[in-house]
Order: structure tokens, then sequence, then C-alpha cells
């Protein structure tokens, strides 16, 4: 698992209410690693950044790259340029973070764009998506929402079930083989302490 420590700690917590599950148990159940917001990991032989979505609850959105390829998913967040210039008037947000919601968070130019459009004002409208330039526009599904309301934009909306996957062709990175048969290794308890966490992360 690739998220905060912040994240991380609220969904373990949150989850372990629900299910009512031990915390010690949850968190041995997958590995997670730690990210800084701002900084890409190197994973697979491609790289992941994360940035901080704007939601009632704490979210973050990343972009993928891979062999020339990318692809932006939104997370929860709320984006409406004027909804947050209103915001930033308010003194809510600053003008920091107003410009880099609007410019380089969840609507970012990219290959795929996974875009939620939920219900404002916790979730981005419609209308602000359709206000986006051409080069932005065209690489947008969006998630989040119905199909009754999908269908009255001018976006397709993500299906669920494998047979809609969406993929993007790209080659295959150099040694790519190698670094997923080093990821078994990690998941697998015995191998855990095997120092060859650094070698993956090359």
């Amino acid at each position: 698992v690739l998220t905060t420590r912040t994240i991380m700690a609220a969904f373990v917590r949150k989850y372990a209410l629900i299910s009512e599950m031990n915390y010690d148990f949850l968190q041995r159940l997958f590995c997670f690693h730690s990210v800084k917001i701002g900084e890409p990991v190197h994973f697979q032989g491609g790289s992941i950044k994360f940035f901080y979505s704007l939601h009632a609850l704490p979210c973050i959105g990343f972009r993928a790259e891979l062999a020339g390829k990318s692809i932006v998913y939104s997370s929860d967040t709320y984006y409406d340029p004027d909804g947050l210039a209103a915001l930033q008037q308010r003194g809510i947000i600053s003008a920091e973070r107003c410009a880099s919601l609007c410019t380089d968070c969840s609507v970012q130019q990219a290959d795929l764009l996974l875009h939620e459009a939920g219900i404002a004002p916790i979730h981005t409208p419609f209308d602000a998506l359709a206000k986006l330039p051409d080069n932005i526009k065209r690489s947008i599904r969006v998630i989040h929402c119905n199909d009754a309301r999908a269908a009255e934009s001018e976006f397709e909306k993500v299906q669920p079930g494998f047979e809609h996957t969406i993929t993007i062709d790209t080659e295959p990175p150099l040694h790519a083989e190698a670094n997923q048969i080093l990821q078994i290794l990690l998941v697998t308890d015995i191998f855990r302490k095997f120092d060859v966490e650094s070698i993956v992360d090359v």
C-alpha cells in the first residue's frame, strides 16, 4: 500500500472499528510504504507522484508515469476554480493551495485522467470539468457518479468489471520481469527480511 502515514492510520483505525478486527492484525495483512506528497516514488520501472486533494476526509490523488505514458487519478476532490477562489477569499485555503488545486493536482494533462464527478461542494461538478481545455478534456473518464448523470455530460463514465479494463499500450521497461519477482519476494513472509527493497526501487 502506497500512501501517507496520516491516511494509512485513518484507514486502519476506521476499518478496525467497522470489521471488529484487531488493529495490529489488520496491519499485518499488507505491506505499507510511506510516501511524501510531491516526491516521486519509483515503482516497477515507473514513477508515482502523490498530491493532496480537497475533501471532507483526507484524500490523495496521484500521477503515474511509465515509458512515456501517464495516468492521473483525482481521488475524491472538489475542483471548481470559481468555488476554490471563493474559499481563498474567505480565508479557508491559502492562495498557494488554491493555485495548486487549480493547476497541478487533479486536472493535469495525461494519457488517461480518471476524475471524480460527484455532488458539490465536496465533489467536482460536471460543469467545472466541461470548462477545461480540450487537451485535458479528451483524456477524462469520470468516476464517482451514476450512469444517469454521466449520460447528461460530455464525458464517458468508467464502468466496473474486468471486461471494461482501460489499457494504455507501453513498451515494458528494462528489468520489468526481475522487478515483478522481487515484489513477490517482498510480500512473502519468509523473504521480507531480505535486503532487496532498495533494488526494487531502482
